[in-house]
């Protein structure tokens, strides 16, 4: 709130948009520090002998990770599941919705809240895809997106509704399929998947709180305070 950020030293924002109207507004000293990923900690959390009872190992799969919000929309997911002959659909997250949901989409797996570990070895172990869209797409601009980046980790291709919003190093990397509408959602889903190059780590480090806190100049200023 106002209140407490009058009273506070320093502010820390996740988007350019949103660092550059508080820095402006408050005139307070600000750092940019994007929502990042620990890939490290993830590839320490993957297991090769992880086994489910939750999916078959003989069947592929397509994503969703999250509780549900005003700004993600699931409708093309939801829809799709019932159009789709060679994908059954999987969510993993909470929400009241989800139940009702489950009654109506007869090919969607929801899993519910799951721990941290289980949920990247099931994704790693089982997921062909993943989905990641946004009801407005400007959100991009205010809302860097942890699970993007644990998708990118994880070495699978996402459905996005833009790229627009998105850093060149996502933007550009193949793992980054958008999409315009179920249709093409659809087609793009049942189409032939060429192999995927491996994102390397030097991107994977342009992308991880390490460097993004290196490069706010956080950590200097709180030496010489």
């Amino acid at each position: 709130s106002a209140p407490i950020i009058f009273k506070s030293k320093f502010i820390i924002g996740i988007t350019y948009p949103l660092t550059d109207f508080v820095q402006s507004f408050f005139q307070k000293k600000t750092f940019l520090i994007p929502n990042g990923v620990d890939y490290i900690s993830i590839r320490k959390k993957l297991d090769n002998n992880f086994v489910s009872t939750k999916l078959s190992v003989n069947k592929k799969y397509i994503f969703f990770i999250g509780h549900l919000e005003n700004w993600i929309p699931l409708k093309d997911f939801l829809d799709a599941s019932t159009y789709s002959s060679s994908y059954e659909f999987v969510v993993i997250g909470q929400s009241r919705e989800y139940i009702n949901y489950s009654k109506k989409y007869k090919n969607i797996h929801f899993l519910g809240r799951l721990s941290h570990y289980e949920t990247m070895n099931l994704a790693y172990k089982y997921a062909d895809f993943f989905f990641h869209s946004y009801l407005i797409n400007n959100i991009w601009k205010y809302k860097s997106s942890r699970k993007l980046l644990e998708y990118i980790v994880l070495n699978k291709k996402v459905f996005v509704n833009t790229k627009e919003y998105l850093p060149p190093t996502l933007s550009l990397s193949e793992q980054i399929i958008s999409y315009n509408n179920l249709g093409n959602f659809l087609y793009l889903l049942e189409k032939e998947s060429p192999a995927l190059s491996k994102i390397t780590d030097e991107s994977l480090d342009s992308l991880s709180w390490r460097h993004h806190v290196s490069e706010s100049k956080f950590m200097e200023y709180c030496n010489d305070y």
